[in-house]
């Protein structure tokens, strides 16, 4: 069972919530978008409750009824090429900036 024990490494390059909070503070506005079936979902609302928190403009979308990984669905799941819409509405946003 030793195989299994370790340690998870605590590297904001890794995890960006672990980032300090002075340098998280000047990250430029923030589109995050997330699953309802994610993993990442918790994660993913606590860092933009931390940005929120930290005065960073963030928005974040969670998208009903998707996995993670949903982008290789969008041929044929209707859901998931509206997700991946969204995704492209969202890049233009950050790019019009």
């Amino acid at each position: 069972m030793e195989e299994f024990i370790f340690t998870v490494p605590r590297d904001p390059y890794l995890s960006p919530y672990l980032a300090a909070d002075h340098l998280l503070a000047q990250l430029p506005p923030v589109k995050m978008l997330t699953l309802e079936l994610d993993p990442c979902l918790d994660d993913s609302v606590m860092f933009a409750r931390k940005l929120r928190s930290l005065g960073v403009l963030i928005t974040l979308d969670i998208l009903p009824g998707l996995p993670h990984g949903f982008l290789n669905l969008t041929p044929v799941s209707k859901e998931a090429s509206e997700g991946s819409d969204l995704c492209a509405k969202r890049l233009q946003e950050l790019l019009t900036l």
